[in-house]
């Protein structure tokens, strides 16, 4: 091969690097506007959680409610009853079917909105990579702001619609969430009641500060 066609094909190369990283850049962009436009939303979400130091996975499934600026409301029906609340300053986790509340501050466990709001800083990072699939694209975050909890994020997007559909996490222990959400609602205006958690009677109440 002469160097001519060498230098044709490594000039080609590398204009479509710099375009697909342009658009993916692009794209990164439109989701980010769209999303600070968003101050609430509800879905059904499938969250796959795995420990890296057990090997296992656990499967949830449920419906997700977020509201700005640190609001979560999560409601587990498979493979048993939970909920979990964050009101802006605790969590609180009740596992309804074993009568037990355990709450936490929000402040000791900052990492926790980090795992499932792409409301916050899950879209702050850099995109380094990227891929388009089936009306899907896959972004492959650098979270900068986050190193010191999470290794690595991926992120899907609907093309048409710019919103995520999907994300995983994996954390600096190689622990790893996984979500899938559908029947996305933006904006559906939710009261800050839906975000108050009230103590069930009878339930044994932990407290980790």
């Amino acid at each position: 091969m002469s160097k001519a066609i060498k230098l044709a094909i490594g000039l080609g190369l590398a204009c479509s690097a710099l375009a697909f990283a342009q658009n993916c850049d692009s794209l990164l962009e439109q989701v980010r506007a769209k999303y600070q436009k968003i101050n609430d939303l509800k879905s059904r979400v499938v969250q796959t959680v795995c420990s890296a130091a057990s090997g296992t996975c656990t499967r949830y499934e449920g419906g997700l409610e977020l509201k700005r600026p640190n609001k979560l409301r999560m409601d587990i029906s498979k493979p048993d009853k939970q909920q979990i609340i964050c009101d802006g300053s605790a969590i609180w986790l009740h596992l309804i079917n074993d009568k037990q509340v355990l709450k936490s501050d929000l402040k000791s466990s900052p990492q926790f909105l980090v795992w499932l709001n792409p409301l916050d800083k899950l879209l702050s990072g850099r995109a380094k990579d990227g891929c388009r699939n089936d009306g899907e694209y896959l972004f492959f975050m650098e979270p900068d702001e986050l190193k010191d909890i999470i290794k690595a994020i991926k992120i899907v997007v609907d093309i048409k619609s710019l919103l995520i559909t999907g994300m995983e996490a994996v954390d600096v222990n190689g622990n790893s969430a996984e979500y899938s959400f559908s029947k996305i609602k933006i904006n559906p205006g939710l009261k800050d009641k839906r975000f108050e958690f009230i103590i069930p009677k009878n339930a044994e109440i932990n407290e980790n500060q």
